[in-house]
């Protein structure tokens, strides 16, 4: 069974570069750029990638939004930004990883695997 990645991001130039790497790793990917569109068509997944700053809402709200639903509550979350400072971000706000933007794309993809293998095991 192909692992799943669901990613909401706005910036089209990153995200058709972690869906190619995602894809090229063996997952089926679903992208979206907007709250709206990722709201509307949220499908069951391994784990939700999210950038904070979107042009109809923010990553942070829908992680919330996520982690209160009974459906989606257990499946990680990562959170990305290029504008809130790691060594600031004392505030945890449900997610299971924070990533600051710029990211390195292979400890993406190695933390991905991590937290998708953490949560098949604790199933």
């Amino acid at each position: 069974m192909k692992k799943t990645i669901t990613i909401l991001e706005d910036d089209l130039d990153i995200r058709d570069i972690c869906t190619l790497i995602f894809e090229s790793e063996g997952f089926v990917v679903h992208g979206y750029g907007t709250v709206a569109n990722f709201s509307r068509d949220i499908l069951p997944t391994d784990i939700f990638l999210l950038d904070v700053r979107l042009p109809d809402g923010n990553g942070i709200d829908v992680c919330r939004m996520l982690k209160a639903d009974e459906r989606f509550s257990k499946i990680p979350i990562i959170i990305m930004s290029a504008h809130i400072n790691p060594l600031l971000h004392e505030q945890n706000y449900g997610e299971d990883l924070f990533i600051t933007k710029p990211f390195n794309l292979d400890y993406m993809l190695e933390q991905v695997e991590l937290l998708i293998d953490n949560h098949r095991d604790n199933l």
